[in-house]
């Protein structure tokens, strides 16, 4: 059972979607009072993944539901763009809390040194446990992973912040308190840069990272009844499950029964040995073109 349609996965997903909302709240009025503007844009960062979280259960529920006639694989993406919308959200107001940042070093705001410490060791705590509830999971799609990792470089941030609020109590140089944010803000940008890649290759159905064709082509020509493989395609359906395309070439079959027995064997090797969850495989007698299978017309079959 996967991590959005179990039971115990949807009760995590709702325990940290709580344990953010009151930690932004917190926040918010930690920065008011702290004058702090490290807290200020760790609060902006968590808001956005708080919005994350709620945005992966939305589009956990839809992931799961049966196909239809318009939808024939389900809404298996949804959770992929979830992880996309969130992602780019996330770069977009990370930009802008950079650029109040550098604005900021020239400002005349006095932070509370220790509230920021402790406000930072508050928001480091519910992170790391947010973070536990999303990823410690094998199963865990892709929408929850970038949630994670949102939570995880806020996470740093809170330790910049920490580690920000000693600096300004010890020396009383509020400028360390923008540099924080601009530390967090640029190490947050790479991040989502990242992730907004992977999810654009899944969506552009670009072949997975740790796919090869080649292999694959070996797996299906280790069988006796496999004379050759070609127009051999793999792409994501989603962060889950991976999809291939293939035209095999059998020989020595002497039934139709028999072929699809050995197809049904070939995708139980594409899903053990590659985690192939859907394979469609097109059995042929001949290589693509060939003189046997020319038409009446003259014509090719089309591939």
């Amino acid at each position: 059972m996967g991590f959005g349609d179990g039971f115990l996965g949807k009760k995590l997903l709702n325990y940290a979607l709580g344990l953010n909302i009151a930690l932004v709240v917190g926040l918010f009025f930690a920065a008011y009072f702290a004058h702090s503007f490290v807290i200020a844009a760790s609060a902006v960062h968590q808001l956005v993944d708080t919005a994350g979280i709620a945005i992966t259960i939305v589009a956990l529920k839809l992931s799961v539901r049966p196909p239809t006639k318009r939808h024939s694989f389900g809404l298996v993406r949804a959770e992929v763009l979830a992880a996309l919308t969130n992602s780019v959200l996330l770069g977009i107001i990370t930009l802008a809390v950079l650029a109040s940042s550098v604005i900021a070093m020239f400002s005349d705001l006095h932070p509370n040194g220790e509230i920021v410490s402790v406000t930072g060791l508050a928001g480091l705590g519910v992170n790391l446990l947010s973070l536990y509830l999303l990823s410690h999971r094998p199963d865990t799609p892709m929408s929850v992973k970038s949630t994670a990792l949102h939570l995880l470089a806020d996470s740093i941030s809170w330790m910049v912040a920490v580690v920000t609020g000693v600096v300004v109590s010890l020396t009383h140089l509020s400028i360390f308190d923008p540099i924080g944010s601009v530390v967090v803000s640029l190490y947050v940008l790479v991040s989502t840069w990242k992730l907004i890649t992977r999810t654009l290759n899944i969506l552009l159905e670009a072949s997975p990272e740790n796919s090869i064709s080649e292999e694959m082509s070996e797996t299906l020509l280790a069988n006796p009844y496999v004379s050759s493989v070609h127009h051999l395609h793999t792409w994501n359906l989603s962060s889950l499950e991976r999809a291939v395309s293939a035209h095999v070439v059998l020989e020595n079959i002497s039934s139709l029964h028999q072929a699809e027995l050995v197809v049904f064997e070939l995708k139980e090797l594409l899903r053990d040995q590659h985690d192939i969850t859907h394979a469609t495989l097109e059995v042929e007698c001949h290589p693509c073109p060939s003189t046997e299978h020319e038409t009446e017309l003259g014509a090719w079959h089309i591939h």
